[in-house]
Order: C-alpha cells, then structure tokens, then sequence
C-alpha cells in the first residue's frame, strides 16, 4: 500500500504491492493502522508507532515522521493501542488512557485543543476504561460497567451526547 511517510515501517517510503516486514520490531500482540500512523503494542506491554503521527523527537519543532518503529515513552503497562485519523491512544493495564497527535477537536481528551501533542497526555476524568476506539478526529472509551465515554468533534454527533459540539 501506500507508504507516505513512512507508514509501513520499513524503513523507507516507497509504496508496497506486497506485504513487507517492519523493521526493529519485537514480538507485537495488537496492532492498529490510523490514517498515516501505526502502533503496535510489545509483548511486554511497551508501546512502538511509526509513520506520520508518530511525534517521537524530543521537542516539537524536531517532530517528524518515522519510517521504523520508535518506541513511546512514558506510557506504561499497555494493553491496547488504537489509531485515528491523526491521533492515537493507549490503554494502560490500570484502566487509564494516554493519548497523542493532532488534537484541534480536542480528540486527545486533554481538555484543549492545542494543536497536536508531541508526547502522551492522559485523558482527562477517563478511569476504569475496557477498550478504546477511535475515529477521524474523536475517541471513545468502553468502561468496566459498559458505559462508554466519547470526546472530540461532534459536528455531526459522533460524540453521542445529542448535540453538534465538540467535547474537549
């Protein structure tokens, strides 16, 4: 497929006909593909992205895509990973989520909309949350009592909350 950026993982940006393998990755048990990034969680419970949203440099100025696995630092114990258009999230073993990337529907969860977050941010009020899913530019929480949270754009009610605003 198409390998802008890096997307693939294997080290380049030539687009693909045929499955490659990604380079300097570990022993992976999930994985999800967003819009230009992929993440995929370790057996070890670390987290590795590479592609467009990765924001793995040490400041924002130096942010740029990666075309090889680079791990996400200061995350935890992870048990998921999904990505979004230009964001992603991780679920941590402790029912919290961080998350990173774009963020100018406030899909990060933040309570901003800053416009991108190089590093992890956790999701503000977000507790005892099951699994994630995660859309264009808004994100849902499944929670342990079958709840589920959302935030982002709501421009045409994704957010589930009977309304047209985004939720921060």
């Amino acid at each position: 497929g198409s390998n802008q950026h890096g997307k693939l993982g294997d080290g380049s940006e030539e687009d693909r006909l045929s499955p490659v393998p990604v380079e300097e990755l570990g022993k992976v048990a999930s994985i999800d593909a967003g819009g230009g990034q992929t993440c995929a969680v370790l057996e070890d419970g670390t987290l590795s992205c590479w592609g467009m949203f990765t924001w793995y440099q040490t400041t924002e100025i130096d942010s740029k895509p990666s075309p090889v696995p680079v791990p996400i630092p200061g995350l935890g114990a992870v048990v998921e990973v999904r990505a979004g258009y230009g964001h992603s999230c991780a679920l941590r073993a402790d029912g919290t989520a961080l998350c990173w990337g774009d963020n100018g529907s406030g899909e990060i969860g933040d309570g901003t909309t800053a416009s991108h977050r190089v590093w992890p941010v956790a999701v503000k009020g977000l507790t005892g949350a099951v699994a994630l899913a995660l859309g264009g530019s808004h994100s849902c929480a499944l929670l342990a009592d079958s709840r589920v949270r959302c935030w982002g754009e709501n421009s045409s009610g994704q957010i589930g909350d009977g309304t047209a605003e985004d939720r921060h």
